[in-house]
């Protein structure tokens, strides 16, 4: 299959409780093709009468198609709560309630597979009674940052829907409206991140792979966009960093001490542990409140830590301040329990913004994003509502958007 054809492909995990007999209520424009442990003859000759293609697994290993990475270690996607008290949430280190979400794996293995699409496996947490919602957050968070979400129904739900129960085909359709939503939307050739200011190196492996894998994680709290950069590459065109942060211990390889000794030189900043220092520029001096040494480099500078690297909260946050707030891409009011997705096109009179709210219910207030640059109209659309034109006013240079109320998940496309 080509890339363009992967892309449209939605899987769904076929349930053991299902016979054939269950195939017509899969639609295959939305999906595209099932994933079965064990393939019946008969349930995969319907699948292929009805146009669904079936991907074996094989040991447990998803025999995923060319274009295709898939990532195992996927959580469900929601708001945490917190464990003496069911009714209140857990507050991460941001202060804003704590979300498992999928995205930084997705966007990781997106770097680490040169852009395949990655199918990300989870099942429905156990002894957890699931409304609609949820099955459509699990969708949303692996669709807004360009990963599919191997659909997987609890037990529950598949016998429901084997017996014809009236709830479980109405929690089955709110299923297939979520992934409808994101098939249909107009594309943007664009991965999620691009148009970033602030770029991340490291193998993202070995005894690297606490530090970076949380960094990823607490940076989209910060909602700054990152472009992920990989230590075993050669380095690649860095054109619209601002900041690279390195966050390995171990010194940078020559041809990334070249690259980003030029980044810095045009006026960019380079983040990275004491362990790492490349020994680069002069006058060393301090910025109250964060614990670098900063030498001038050109037109640009170095952040060298003043001990090694431990807590990845106090780096994301770090490297965000060494970045400024004149460089974030998006500021948002009221977005609580929400992550936000940025992406540009490459001509840069186009981005998108996907918006997934974890919390399972419509904000009090509603949202309003700003947006870095200037632009004349704002579409949003979400799962709910067809794509309509939202006001927006320029303020100070940037781009307020206003946006309605909305439950789960939304996209805004920006033009210039």
């Amino acid at each position: 299959m080509s890339t363009e054809d992967v892309n449209q492909l939605r899987p769904l995990l076929w349930p053991r409780e299902w016979s054939a007999e269950m195939i017509p209520v899969i639609p295959a424009r939305e999906f595209g093709c099932v994933v079965m442990a064990e393939t019946a003859p008969e349930v995969a000759a319907a699948a292929a009468q009805a146009g669904l293609r079936v991907i074996p697994i094989n040991g447990g290993k998803l025999d995923a198609p060319e274009g295709v990475t898939v990532v195992n270690d996927g959580v469900w996607a929601k708001v945490v709560r917190a464990r003496d008290d069911p009714t209140s949430t857990e507050a991460g280190p941001t202060g804003l309630p704590w979300i498992d979400s999928n995205g930084w794996r997705i966007q990781l293995a997106r770097a680490q597979s040169k852009g395949k699409t990655p199918w990300v496996r989870f099942g429905p947490p156990p002894q957890e009674v699931l409304r609609a919602g949820a099955y459509q957050i699990a969708v949303a968070d692996c669709e807004a940052n360009g990963g599919r979400w191997v659909v997987e129904l609890d037990a529950e739900l598949s016998r429901g829907m084997a017996a014809g129960n009236g709830a479980a085909r109405d929690m089955w359709q709110a299923i297939v409206q979520a992934v409808a939503f994101y098939r249909d939307r107009p594309p943007l050739r664009e991965a999620p991140g691009a148009g970033a200011r602030m770029g991340v190196l490291s193998d993202f492996s070995g005894e690297n792979e606490l530090m970076s894998h949380e960094f990823l994680n607490l940076i989209a709290r910060e909602y700054v966009p990152v472009r992920i950069l990989m230590k075993p590459d050669a380095p690649p065109a860095l054109e619209g960093l601002r900041l690279v942060v390195y966050l390995d211990a171990q010194p940078m390889p020559a041809a990334w001490t070249q690259a980003l000794s030029a980044l810095v030189n045009s006026g960019g900043t380079l983040v990275t542990t004491r362990s790492a220092d490349p020994k680069l520029g002069s006058g060393m001096r301090t910025v109250p409140g964060l614990e670098y040494q900063i030498r001038t480099v050109g037109q640009g500078r170095i952040a060298v830590s003043l001990e090694d690297f431990d807590d990845p909260w106090r780096v994301a946050t770090d490297a965000h301040v060494l970045l400024g707030r004149s460089h974030d891409l998006v500021r948002q009011a009221n977005a609580g329990s929400m992550n936000i997705t940025y992406a540009a096109a490459r001509d840069r009179r186009h981005a998108r913004l996907e918006l997934v709210s974890y919390s399972l219910q419509r904000a009090l207030n509603p949202v309003t994003l700003t947006c870095h640059g200037q632009f004349s109209k704002a579409m949003f659309r979400s799962c709910a509502t067809p794509a309509a034109a939202v006001p927006l006013a320029i303020e100070y240079g940037r781009t307020a958007v206003y946006l309605p109320h909305f439950t789960i998940c939304g996209t805004v496309d920006l033009q210039a």
